[in-house]
């Protein structure tokens, strides 16, 4: 497993900034610039109106790891700075997974990968997010749907998605 190259000075994040191309998501801003090098490098920032260290780090954390699970797919050559935006609500891990991914392939960064194609445990996979993002809108409504999935069923398809995955290893 390789370790990520990470961008340091501030003339780095300067130059992808001024010269580099971006996309704005609802949680994240990237900025791309291609470095001639056979590397990704990777800056993260976040400003001081996201809130206190504690939540910047966080957020930066949440970041970091997502790129992380997706590297080996990413082409390299590329300076990456992905920039957090304040929001009122702080994002969990599934929303910045799946802003890290949409902006990368915004930019047309991440290989085609033949496992992505649905299968069966990826199905399941998506009930499963499908189903939490759910209880997370319903709990900040504070109601209890009749449509939801019970906690039985819900498990069923957690074990499932878990079976399929070790049937693959």
């Amino acid at each position: 497993m390789k370790k990520t190259i990470s961008l340091k000075s501030n003339r780095e994040f300067t130059r992808v900034y001024k010269r580099g191309k971006f996309q704005a998501g609802r949680y994240i801003v990237l900025y791309v610039l291609q470095n001639n090098l056979n590397i990704n490098r990777l800056g993260i920032t976040t400003s001081k109106k996201i809130g206190k260290s504690v939540k910047r780090n966080r957020i930066k954390r949440l970041i970091r790891e997502n790129y992380r699970l997706s590297e080996d797919r990413v082409k390299v050559g590329y300076d990456l700075v992905f920039v957090a935006r304040n929001t009122d609500d702080m994002p969990d891990y599934y929303k910045i997974k799946k802003e890290v991914n949409y902006l990368l392939r915004k930019f047309n960064l991440i290989y085609k990968d033949k496992k992505e194609e649905k299968t069966e445990g990826n199905k399941e996979e998506e009930k499963i997010e499908k189903i939490e993002e759910q209880n997370i809108v319903e709990e900040k409504s504070g109601k209890e749907s009749a449509s939801a999935i019970s906690k039985n069923e819900n498990d069923n398809l957690i074990d499932n998605c878990e079976k399929n995955k070790s049937e693959e290893s």
